[in-house]
């Protein structure tokens, strides 16, 4: 009987030590880097616009970098926090949907994020993980971790766009589309919550390091990350109230002439039921503080 107990408990040692490994191992730093794409009204797909993936505009990728700190509150369930800097661009040149490509409106902006997520994680660590023990092999020494996440952000942004002098300028003081010019258009706020959701994953290096890939899709509650949303404004008085420079951004000079009634004031100009939205593609390196240097995941300095 003594036997099959010792076996018994032979057998068990390895899940004990499976089920305390995220104990160890719960605090991250994280340094990534990657692309960006903007979902909104300028630019996109050969295609009406949406604000979803398949509006996805190559020319308009541009790179974000991030700085991060994870905690795992169990051996599923983790927290992050990110700060990003990434830049957002669009450009109706970019597209050969007539009407966009028409409009001829382009942007750029900064962007400056804090954000906060609750991850869940697929699959769990082993030992044999962890230490690379010798023998192990087949599905149990795969190193990869899948995640899902969503989350709640703050981000600042600065629309700005190529005037005929050559020089960017900031886009939300010249009230493009005649905000605070007309009783029902006030003027946009340039820092805004966001929601975003997505998956990562995570592949083990060796105990202290691992790299990650993780998407992420932004969602705003503003349709102004371009300055585009409403409908075009009275040009005369867009340039009598904020100047020629604010007029010329308002209805730059169209690309298709025998649409220019398309552009008249009270046409659309973009399309105010469509919130903006974009996209992070971060490749990740991530560095796991060893126990004895952090409490409660915050690491001693």
């Amino acid at each position: 009987m003594r036997r099959y107990f010792f076996v018994l408990f032979i057998i068990t040692i390895p899940l004990i030590v499976s089920s305390q490994v995220w104990k160890r191992n719960r605090a991250e730093l994280i340094f990534g880097g990657g692309a960006t794409n903007f979902l909104g009204d300028l630019g996109g797909a050969n295609r009406i616009g949406t604000h979803g993936f398949r509006d996805f505009d190559v020319p308009a990728i541009r790179f974000v970098t991030n700085l991060g700190y994870l905690y795992k509150l169990s051996k599923k369930v983790h927290v992050q926090t990110d700060l990003y800097y990434a830049r957002l661009g669009g450009d109706d040149n970019y597209t050969k949907e007539l009407f966009r490509n028409n409009r001829n409106l382009h942007f750029r902006s900064p962007v400056y994020e804090l954000t906060g997520k609750i991850m869940y994680s697929i699959g769990r660590e082993r030992p044999g993980h962890i230490y690379n023990l010798r023998g192990v092999r087949g599905m149990s020494n795969i190193q990869v971790y899948t995640y899902f996440f969503a989350g709640f952000g703050v981000f600042y942004f600065n629309p700005k766009a190529k005037y005929t002098d050559g020089k960017w300028h900031a886009l939300q003081p010249l009230c493009t589309e005649g905000q605070t010019l007309y009783a029902t258009r006030k003027k946009y706020h340039r820092v805004q919550p966001a929601i975003p959701i997505g998956m990562g994953f995570r592949y083990l290096l060796s105990p202290k390091w691992l790299i990650g890939i993780e998407y992420t899709l932004q969602y705003a509650p503003t349709d102004y990350i371009d300055d585009c949303s409403t409908t075009y404004a009275v040009p005369e008085l867009v340039a009598s109230a904020k100047g020629d420079m604010a007029a010329y951004f308002s209805n730059p000079p169209n690309n298709h002439p025998e649409i220019v009634w398309s552009t008249r004031p009270n046409q659309e100009r973009g399309n105010p039921r469509d919130k903006d939205a974009f996209m992070f593609m971060v490749l990740s390196l991530r560095y796991r503080i060893p126990y004895s240097q952090h409490f409660l995941g915050i690491p001693k300095f």
